[in-house]
């Protein structure tokens, strides 16, 4: 019949948006995963950095106190 061809046509226009939308969906979980996952190491690095470009003593003993505490989990002072 002539209304199965139109209607096809609608739901394949539907079915394919909507497919596009749950790719980009995809894409931000995948990313959100990744920043998530990685974070606590990027912030520890990142604090290390700027602990260190304030004048801060950078030693190995300081760094391995950093990264052996829980991730995100940072002691406050590195003069142990």
């Amino acid at each position: 019949m002539a209304w199965e061809q139109s209607l096809t046509e609608k739901i394949e226009k539907v079915r394919s948006e909507e497919l596009a939308l749950l790719r980009i969906a995809a894409i931000y979980k995948a990313l959100n995963f990744t920043l998530m996952a990685s974070s606590p190491m990027i912030i520890c690095i990142v604090t290390l950095t700027v602990y260190g470009a304030l004048g801060g003593e950078l030693s190995a003993s300081c760094a391995a106190i950093a990264f052996s505490h829980r991730p995100g989990v940072l002691p406050l002072t590195c003069d142990r």
